[in-house]
């Protein structure tokens, strides 16, 4: 252990897992609420009056199949960053 650290007690560990977990679990159950979000601040759910039930890739939608598939990739890193918060030791693999 290094000096100047002071270790934590199981209940407080526990606390901070509990934390990190449910974070993780609220950032999972809100991706399809931002995802809605994102359509309607891009104008998304409107394709379907305007083009029709059928897929059309132009600048348009392609712009936003990329900032939804990103922001999908960001949100799963996020939540992989929370679960490795929560079980963080910080006193080494070793």
């Amino acid at each position: 252990m290094q000096e100047g650290r002071k270790r934590q007690s199981k209940r407080a560990v526990w606390a901070k897992r509990l934390v990190y977990i449910s974070l993780a679990v609220l950032v999972l159950l809100g991706i399809p609420f931002f995802l809605a979000w994102l359509a309607d601040a891009t104008g998304m759910t409107a394709f379907n009056e305007i083009f029709g039930p059928y897929i059309l890739w132009n600048e348009w939608s392609g712009g936003v199949f990329v900032l939804a598939f990103f922001s999908i990739v960001a949100l799963t890193g996020a939540i992989m960053f929370l679960m490795m918060m929560a079980f963080d030791t910080t006193e080494g693999a070793w």
